[in-house]
């Protein structure tokens, strides 16, 4: 049974109805402005009023394998692979890639779709940034980046997110999302800890 518009579902949504949502989004605009973005091209974030701000950021690992191996688990989404968060639809995140954010919560299950709109790579840094599309809860961008300090040997992880509910329900249970975006933070934190 679908809540709303399509983002919410009371049951697992078939693969299918995955598909198709994914499919409805590959052409839609974003779902926000510039404003919204957590610092693109190394610049400070844009913030505005109200929008909370979820960043997390720590050490994963030292050395260049350590960096090579957080580089890799980052680019097969491991950061999502939590007993209740998935993704559909990715491959490696390339600029313009649509997919799917999948979660189960409080018997509910959320589909979120994105769009990679940023991506960087240098020899000590990877970064990718997702903005939300019209079939979203919440309307802003998030940046996922692996980087290595090369005079400490450092391998960090950093989550960092501006974004606002968007859809009725998340407004409804704004507290909660934020709960829901830290839990997901630290446990992608742990996620890459483990990767091997």
């Amino acid at each position: 049974m679908v809540l709303g518009d399509g983002v919410f579902f009371l049951g697992r949504p078939s693969a299918d109805t995955i598909r198709r949502l994914i499919e409805s989004q590959r052409d839609a605009p974003l779902s926000y402005s510039a404003a919204f973005q957590p610092g693109r091209d190394g610049a400070p974030p844009i913030l505005f009023p109200g929008a909370p701000v979820n960043h997390i950021s720590d050490q994963i690992g030292s050395g260049e394998a350590d960096f090579a191996r957080a580089v890799a688990a980052v680019q097969t989404w491991r950061m999502y692979d939590l007993d209740w968060t998935e993704i559909v639809g990715a491959g490696e995140p390339t600029v313009g890639l649509v997919y799917a954010a999948l979660a189960h919560h409080l018997g509910i299950w959320s589909v979120n779709c994105c769009r990679v709109v940023e991506r960087r790579q240098t020899a000590d840094r990877f970064s990718f940034t997702v903005g939300t599309l019209p079939s979203h809860a919440e309307c802003g961008e998030e940046r996922f980046t692996v980087a290595l300090d090369r005079s400490s040997g450092d391998v960090t992880f950093e989550i960092f997110a501006l974004a606002t509910a968007r859809h009725p329900l998340a407004k409804l249970g704004s507290p909660y999302v934020r709960l829901l975006q830290r839990r997901f933070a630290r446990q992608a934190l742990a996620a890459l800890r483990q990767t091997e």
